[in-house]
């Protein structure tokens, strides 16, 4: 189950939110515990999880050709990789990828299990 700033669940949510909160212990978020990383296609973004107490997040949309649902994870790289083209994103934050562009970041915060996303 996931919140935005408004309160309204995954089955009720508003696009002008620019805040969502995830809990964690959601069955639906499992596979970002099991794999490490997700494609969060509902809200438009990719999450990350570095640590058991820290997680990044991003947009899914591709800097190069806008596609959101071409996404995989190198480990080894850190990086994002669009199968669309193959152009991939560092996982920093801040390191441009294959085409010049940052993969937009949005800030996170960890209260208990209920993982907070601010897009920006």
């Amino acid at each position: 189950m996931y919140r935005n700033a408004f309160g309204f669940t995954r089955n009720n949510s508003r696009k002008e939110s620019n805040t969502v909160s995830i809990d964690l212990d959601d069955t639906s978020f499992s596979v970002l515990q099991s794999r490490g990383w997700m494609n969060f296609t509902q809200q438009g973004m990719l999450l990350l999880k570095l640590s058991d107490t820290s997680y990044r997040a991003f947009t899914n949309s591709c800097p190069h050709a806008g596609s959101r649902n071409a996404w995989s994870y190198n480990d080894t790289q850190e990086r994002f990789i669009c199968s669309s083209h193959s152009n991939s994103y560092p996982s920093d934050c801040t390191t441009p990828g294959s085409t010049d562009d940052v993969l937009e970041c949005y800030s996170t915060s960890l209260m208990g299990s209920t993982l907070t996303v601010t897009k920006s």
